[in-house]
């Protein structure tokens, strides 16, 4: 065989591939309908089917709400399950985000961006230490906690910083682990000291 020939060969075929979905394709179909009533998000262009939420996360979402409204106060609003505009490919729905003002600051677009992110971990636990951790990092959310429902601790992550091994190319540098009987602040308020009791089940 030439190389000629060699050079004109057919590419391989190696079967079919997954659509990659971008934000705007994502929204135009949720937009539909054919979507709803289904828990997902967006992750990297993959559509991914979310846990049904029991009743142990649901009461912890509204709990942690509840506790960082009141340390917060006026100047920022604790959103529950709404869409984080990441990327391109990537509107997570975390369950709690701080963002700084109010909802009226965003009538026309979803932040993307938010100063604390949190996820209450039931049946996502390696998800949201892994995978949502470096997502969260890529897009300098300043803080993220992981509520261990199961295991009564809460996980924290700071400073995100660049991670070649990471999923998205970013993680965080600090991370540390408290429970019950131990005390937390967020970096938004630091002189206020959080029960971590208040917020474990």
């Amino acid at each position: 065989m030439t190389t000629a020939q060699t050079n004109r060969r057919a590419p391989v075929d190696l079967g079919p591939r997954p659509k990659r979905w971008t934000v705007e394709e994502y929204v135009r179909v949720a937009d539909t309908g054919v979507l709803s009533g289904q828990r997902i998000e967006l992750i990297d262009g993959e559509i991914i089917e979310m846990s049904p939420q029991s009743s142990l996360h649901a009461a912890l979402v509204g709990i942690t709400q509840a506790v960082l409204t009141r340390v917060l106060g006026h100047g920022f609003w604790v959103r529950v399950q709404m869409p984080l505009c990441i990327s391109v490919s990537s509107e997570p729905e975390p369950d709690l985000t701080v963002v700084r003002g109010c909802p009226r600051d965003y009538l026309s677009s979803h932040p993307e961006t938010a100063d604390l992110a949190v996820e209450i971990a039931v049946e996502s636990l390696l998800f949201d230490r892994e995978v949502k951790s470096s997502l969260y990092a890529s897009k300098a959310v300043a803080e993220y906690w992981v509520v261990h429902a199961k295991d009564r601790k809460v996980e924290v992550f700071r400073e995100p910083g660049e991670d070649a091994s990471a999923r998205f190319g970013f993680q965080y540098r600090r991370r540390f682990m408290v429970g019950k009987g131990d005390q937390i602040n967020t970096l938004l308020a630091p002189d206020v000291m959080i029960n971590v009791d208040e917020l474990l089940p």
